[in-house]
């Protein structure tokens, strides 16, 4: 994606995007040894596949988040300084029982990250396949300017998965869903939505589609085929009880 992303200029030079296809095996090899041993190799895959294909998009500036835009403000990219502000209101505080003992809020904890820094490269699919043929309801979603949780990743594993509909899945056609606000696929009750428009934060991006598909996904309504009436602003927010 960030050599051949959409109709939008390319993220990063023809050189590094070549220097970032090399380092794929290494780097899917590490992941692997992750898998099997632990330990160390969890450590060494994330430096070396962080360093190899993400660093050399954030290089030239560009949202790790979301490709459409250059990144605002180091570390995350974006300025998050109003929401940290707000919870660290006294007032605030208060309402949400937090104790004066607990440290503020911050928007990342470098202590608490660093603690699940070996997790980042272990697969954890291997949880689905129960619940999926217990028939409990799973939907994997992505933005499709994510670079670092990208869709295209997320929907080769989501194919590759091994489950009592899978071939069922892999074959279903992906369908335009909720007026075209992204693309569906679906088999049973195993459901993958690619939301067009928005990056890592779907819900800030695109509101609307969010709060649509989250409201099908409890209800048991994110189906293929969603297509409703275009709604005004005003109507959503009555719907929704939506403030301004």
């Amino acid at each position: 994606m960030a050599y051949t992303y959409s109709d939008k200029p390319r993220r990063v030079p023809e050189s590094v995007y070549r220097a970032m296809q090399r380092a794929v095996p290494k780097c899917t090899a590490l992941i692997a040894l992750c898998n099997a041993v632990g330990g160390m190799f969890c450590d060494t895959a994330l430096s070396f596949c962080g360093e190899a294909l993400i660093f050399p998009v954030e290089a030239e500036g560009w949202n790790q988040y979301d490709l459409r835009i250059k990144c605002q403000k180091a570390p995350l990219c974006y300025d998050f300084s109003p929401v940290i502000a707000f919870l660290n209101k006294q007032d605030v505080r208060q309402k949400l029982n937090i104790p004066s003992t607990v440290r503020k809020w911050e928007e990342c904890s470098g202590p608490v990250n660093r603690r699940f820094h070996k997790d980042w490269m272990h697969n954890f699919d291997h949880k689905l396949p129960d619940l999926l043929n217990d028939g409990i309801a799973v939907l994997i979603y992505a933005g499709d300017a994510d670079y670092i949780c990208n869709w295209k990743g997320n929907k080769v594993w989501t194919l590759a998965l091994k489950w009592d509909k899978a071939e069922e899945f892999r074959t279903a056609k992906d369908v335009e869903w909720n007026n075209k606000a992204g693309k569906l696929r679906q088999a049973g009750p195993f459901s993958f939505l690619q939301v067009y428009n928005a990056g890592h934060m779907v819900p800030m991006d695109q509101p609307k589609a969010s709060l649509d598909m989250l409201n099908q996904f409890t209800k048991g309504t994110l189906k293929l085929h969603t297509e409703q009436p275009e709604q005004s602003n005003e109507q959503y927010d009555e719907q929704y009880d939506l403030e301004d």
